[in-house]
């Protein structure tokens, strides 16, 4: 046993590590619960500490202005961006337990209040539990169970790091008492962590059939019962149950807004993601997922200002101003997407290969500033020299700028330059024989694509030169285009390729169709290029209704997984958008449009 002082020493310093953050008022309390130290001499006792700061974590869960979570350290306790602190010891007062709880603030460490409880005579353990519990806060549930048996069993599964000893305790504790829903969700989670996938369902549905279990508990248990075994729709209701009962916890809002936004449903994915920052202000991330939900739906002003709050979230790191440059991109406002990418790499000149200078280039180049952005270009280039497709990245864009003649001869030398890698040069012709074909050299196109075919090794060139030697192939109607698809490609490049052949072969209606089946697949965080393929077909077929949403922002630079169809789509894309502002009477940007359109399109 030790003295009050020294064990004030105790705590503080458990507390120090963890409480030393100063993150953004929230309107929830982020309560970390840390360990409760055993400070006397029966080493048993120490199960007693264990189980009592678990229970008070479990009771002071589903409160809706504080979210508690347990730590296995103060230092630990950073990662779930504290505003509180709880921390304790157990002692012995004559022979009764004594429990001592300490509060603070997580940013100050200064203590908020100090909670003692000693053990009423004859008095369980988990009746002075639950007492410590309605100090920490007057809205604190009861723990779930009763039976001390089940208890101590729990707690011993707590304490144990053997996971065959584990099942085996929390099986016992159920089986004492059915309805305690803290042995059954852990009980759960230990089968399935251990891989006993079958186990793990049949233990959720056997506590889903306890018609006593209490409903956060039957709720989290269907939550993983349909993660281990659902339908998507499944655990999506199971997860909007858990975000009703669990309005504190962060986490849960940010998994409903994710899905939402995958389905773009940008509406109730942002409201989601705002619940999730009003628990956790100080969540960089999700500053950083909100930023693009709001740019999506369409509110960019609310886009910037989250991302200036991810900024000051993640002040160390560069993706804040990229973030900022590709929203500031998507709604048009060239300039300042420019001067963020610029911050972006001033902050970290390597973050991400330098593409921030590549990005500030285009954006440039969106101003019509063409001499300014081959310069940027340059200085990107000259960052990433040792880029292994480098060469290739030059070639694009020059061809992208309108230099078309210089970027076929960049890709003919290096493709027939001694010594160069197979892979190399299969990807430098396969690039020529898709800007062959773009421009209607089908022939060419073909035995580009053929010689593409010879060179290629790697997985991933393989990958775009069959789909470019597909798309090259002899012309011929919509359906057989289908069949041949379906014939020589593998299902994993089928679909693209199919809907490049399409468009290319002008049968814009299909073309349509095909594409919009990716883009509804596609996570909304990668779909600009098949947005803008998208958009090329419906108003290649006349549908400008369907086409105008997804025109309405302009994509982000340098966001297509494999650049070799950009050609496509870009600067075809300004020409679009200019014939939608024509359309909606705006003389002046459909005029600007088109300039821009006509620069980068010469046929230099």
């Amino acid at each position: 046993m030790c003295s009050r002082k020294a064990c004030g020493a105790i705590l503080a310093a458990a507390l120090a590590v963890g409480c030393a953050r100063k993150p953004p008022e929230p309107k929830v309390q982020r309560l970390a619960i840390l360990p409760i130290e055993n400070l006397t001499a029966d080493e048993l006792l120490g199960r007693v500490a264990r189980l009592a700061a678990a229970a008070i974590q479990a009771q002071t869960t589903g409160l809706t202005d504080t979210y508690s979570y347990a730590s296995g350290s103060a230092a630990e306790s950073e990662l779930g961006r504290p505003t509180r602190c709880l921390a304790g010891y157990l002692t012995k007062s004559g022979d009764r337990l004594k429990i001592t709880l300490q509060l603070r603030d997580a940013s100050s460490q200064k203590t908020l209040q100090v909670i003692e409880e000693v053990a009423g005579e004859k008095e369980t353990t988990l009746a002075l539990v639950d007492r410590l519990a309605k100090r920490v806060h007057p809205q604190a549930r009861r723990f779930g169970t009763g039976n001390e048996e089940a208890a101590r069993h729990y707690g011993q599964a707590l304490e144990s790091v053997d996971s065959g000893e584990i099942v085996r305790l929390l099986r016992r504790a159920v089986e004492l008492d059915g309805s305690f829903g803290e042995a059954r969700h852990l009980l759960v989670q230990s089968l399935a962590h251990t891989g006993d996938r079958a186990g793990a369902l049949q233990a959720a549905l056997e506590a889903l059939g306890n018609e006593k279990l209490d409903r956060l508990s039957r709720a989290r248990i269907a939550a993983l019962r349909t993660a281990l075994n659902g339908s998507v729709a499944e655990r999506v209701e199971a997860t909007k149950q858990l975000a009703e009962l669990l309005p504190a916890d962060a986490e849960v809002s940010a998994q409903l807004a994710t899905y939402y936004m995958s389905r773009r449903e940008y509406k109730q994915a942002r409201g989601n993601f705002r619940n999730a920052l009003e628990a956790d202000p100080g969540w960089a991330d999700v500053w950083n997922q909100t930023g693009y939900v709001e740019a999506r739906w369409g509110d960019f002003d609310a886009a910037i200002e989250a991302l200036k709050q991810y900024a000051v979230t993640a002040p160390g790191s560069a993706n804040p101003q990229d973030s900022l440059g590709e929203v500031y991109f998507m709604a048009g406002r060239f300039a300042e997407s420019e001067q963020a990418f610029l911050d972006s790499y001033q902050k970290q000149p390597g973050f991400l290969g330098a593409v921030t200078m590549r990005k500030a280039a285009e954006a440039r180049r969106m101003r019509g500033d063409k001499s300014g952005a081959d310069e940027l270009f340059r200085k990107y280039t000259d960052a990433a020299a040792s880029h292994p497709l480098l060469e290739v990245q030059k070639a694009q864009w020059e061809y992208s700028s309108g230099e078309r003649a210089r970027a076929k001869k960049r890709l003919e030398e290096l493709a027939e330059r001694a010594g160069i890698a197979p892979d190399l040069a299969a990807v430098a012709l396969t690039q020529r024989s898709v800007w062959l074909l773009s421009e209607g050299d089908r022939a060419k196109a073909r035995a580009m694509a053929e010689a593409a075919l010879k060179r290629a090794v790697s997985p991933g060139v393989k990958r775009i030169v069959e789909i470019a030697s597909f798309v090259a192939g002899a012309e011929t109607s919509a359906s057989e285009w289908s069949l041949r698809a379906e014939r020589e490609l593998p299902g994993p490049i089928r679909n693209l390729a199919l809907a490049y052949a399409l468009l290319l072969n002008h049968h814009f209606r299909e073309a349509a169709l095909q594409a919009k089946q990716i883009y509804e697949a596609t996570d909304p965080n990668r779909e600009d290029h098949i947005r803008e393929l998208l958009a090329l077909a419906y108003a290649g077929s006349g549908q400008w209704d369907e086409a105008a949403p997804l025109l309405r922002h302009f994509p982000i630079p340098q966001s297509a997984d494999e650049p070799t169809f950009d050609c496509l789509v870009f600067p075809r894309g300004l020409e679009l958008r200019a014939r939608l502002a024509e359309r909606a009477g705006d003389k002046q940007r459909a005029s600007e449009l088109m300039t821009l359109h006509r620069a980068l399109s010469a046929k230099k």
